[in-house]
Order: C-alpha cells, then sequence, then structure tokens
C-alpha cells in the first residue's frame, strides 16, 4: 500500500497520486509511505520515481538489518528498528530523507509510522509538517517509545518475583527467569545499535544541509538518544536482577537438598548400628549362646530402641533436626 503526503506552508494534502509528486518543486516536500508494498509498488516508488540505488533498495528487501546509518549523494537511508510491545518481534522501517522528501518503507505493520502519519494528516499545523527531518524525529520518539511498555512490564515482574521467593515456586520461577533473560537479551539487541544509530545521526554534520536554524536537531535527537541511553540501562539492571534472583533461587534450592540430604544421613546413621546388631545375629554359627536365651528377642530389640533413642536425642540436642 502507497500513502503519499505533500506538505507545502504547513498545509497537508492527503492521498496525493504517485504521478503528481514533483520531486523538483522547492516549496513542497512530501512523505510516501510504503507499507506491505507489492513487488509492483516498491519497484515503481523507489526504483522509478526516486532512482534509488540498487544497493539501497536490496538494503530494505532484505529483513533483519541491523540499524545504520547509509550516506548517498543526494539523500540517506536510515534502518530502525521498532519492537512489538506484544510478542519483542523486530518491525524494522526503512527510511529514505533528502530536504525533499521522506520515504518510509516497512514490510509490516508499523505502529510508530502509522500514528505519526495519522497525527500529521489530522494536525497540519503541527510541527512534525515543517520538514523532513522534523517528520524523522517523530518517527524515532514513537519508535523508542515502544520500548517502554514491554520493559516495564519485565521489571514489575521481577519484582514480583524477588519479593516472592520460595522453594515450591523455584523450578517454575526458573523457567520463566531463562524466558526474561532471553527477552531482555533480544530487547538489547535492539536497542544498542538504535542508540549508536541515533550518535551518528546527532553527529553527523551532512544533516545541517537540510535543516533550519528552528529544527534544533542535536537538541531534539539528543533527547532521544538519551532514552535509548535510559532503556539500555534499564535493560542491564534487569539482567542484574534476573541473575540475583536466580542466584536466590538456586541457593534457596541447594540448601533445601542440602537438608533433605541431612536427614537422610541422619537416618542412615541410627540404622547403622542396628544393620551390625541384625547383622550379627543373622549369622547361621551352631553355637550362639543368645539364640537358647528365653528373652534374648526381647532384649535385643531394647538394645535396639534404646541405642536409636540415645542417638535421635543426641542429633536433636546438637540442633541437626532444625529447619534453616
Amino acid at each position: 500500500m502507497i500513502s503519499i503526503c505533500a506538505i507545502a506552508g504547513g498545509q497537508v494534502k492527503a492521498d496525493v497520486p504517485l504521478e503528481e509528486v514533483n520531486l523538483l518543486q522547492e516549496t513542497t516536500w512530501y512523505w510516501v509511505d510504503l507499507q506491505e508494498a507489492t513487488t509492483e509498488e516498491w519497484q515503481r516508488v523507489l526504483q522509478e520515481k526516486f532512482r534509488f540505488d540498487e544497493t539501497a533498495v536490496q538494503a530494505c528487501l532484505v529483513e533483519g538489518e541491523r540499524p545504520q546509518l547509509r550516506i548517498f549523494d543526494s539523500y540517506y537511508l536510515i534502518v530502525a528498528n521498532a519492537i512489538s510491545e506484544e510478542d519483542l518481534a523486530p518491525k524494522e522501517v526503512n527510511i529514505f530523507i533528502n530536504k525533499n522528501y521522506l520515504v518510509t518503507f516497512h514490510q509490516t505493520k508499523n505502529p510508530a509510522v502509522e500514528r505519526v502519519m495519522r497525527s500529521l494528516r489530522q494536525n497540519p499545523n503541527e510541527d512534525m509538517a515543517k520538514g523532513p527531518l522534523y517528520t524523522l524525529y517523530y518517527i524515532f520518539d514513537q519508535i523508542v517509545d515502544q520500548y517502554f511498555p514491554p520493559l516495564y512490564r519485565i521489571e514489575d515482574r521481577l519484582n514480583e518475583m524477588d519479593d516472592d521467593i520460595s522453594v515450591e515456586g523455584a523450578k517454575n520461577s526458573l523457567t520463566e527467569l531463562f524466558q526474561i533473560r532471553s527477552d531482555l537479551a533480544r530487547i538489547r539487541r535492539f536497542l544498542v545499535p538504535m542508540r549508536d544509530l541515533l550518535y551518528r545521526i546527532i553527529h553527523s554534520h551532512r544533516f545541517e544541509r537540510f535543516e533550519d536554524e528552528e529544527l534544533h536537531r542535536e537538541k531534539r535527537f539528543t533527547e532521544i538518544y538519551e532514552h535509548l541511553v535510559k532503556l539500555v540501562e534499564e535493560v542491564e539492571s534487569s539482567r542484574n536482577l534476573v541473575s540475583d534472583i536466580r542466584d536466590s533461587y538456586m541457593s534457596i534450592s541447594s540448601d533445601f537438598a542440602n537438608d533433605i540430604m541431612k536427614k537422610l544421613t541422619i537416618v542412615s546413621t541410627i540404622f547403622m548400628p542396628l544393620t551390625f546388631i541384625v547383622g550379627v545375629y543373622g549369622m547361621n554359627f551352631r553355637y550362639m549362646p543368645e539364640i537358647g536365651w528365653r528373652f534374648g528377642y526381647f532384649i535385643i530389640m531394647g538394645i535396639m530402641a534404646g541405642i536409636s533413642f540415645f542417638m535421635y536425642r543426641w542429633f536433636r540436642k546438637k540442633g541437626w533436626f532444625d529447619k534453616k
């Protein structure tokens, strides 16, 4: 699907046909959005109308590109990664920018781009209508905002797990912790290149040729850069919390296992002298005087019971049965 807006003097004309796009008209700039475009559509726009380099076009068609800034003679190609708030799936958006146009290409629906496009159509006098670089700022702002909700959900869940650590929930919680750690690694894999991309945009002097004094590019994009730095720090903090909770669960599980082993060892120790006595009187020797005693059985059972009681009281006194 192709959506085209023509902006001139703060006025926005939506649903402009591709044939009416005049790149030589300096008083008007265009935003062309390609969403889930067919082969015919992206060829008409990227190759026939704007005549972008083949390497730039191929970069758009290959999914999974890292966020980056590519500088060409008359335009820039920016590859950015938004994120799905539900399943953390990457939503790549490719942006061609020049002083006369902004072309966004994404093979799946991108809420960040859709929100900015809708806002531009409904509020033509807003700041974003002043030029492509203004609109780029708002697109990046929306993209970065998409990272906050899933990260906050993860932090809330980790805090809940940290407050409710128990042996009973250790197994299920460890499985969930490994999934959270995987999610955090995925988010970080998107955020760090995005942070580096914003750094390049802020410090690239090439953008000066199509920005005006009102934009304050460095100040505006620095705000987004600081948000990305904050997000990366929160990811690192959450990863550390995951490690701490995992260590706590492992420590609790280890203590629980050690406690069980200690009790089993006590039981085995109590039965050691009893086993010895049973073994002695289980031998088939012909002459064993105690065998003929009238009360021999009861005496031996009493001795075994006494040994067991004495050892139990001794272990109890030492505190080996106490729960930690």
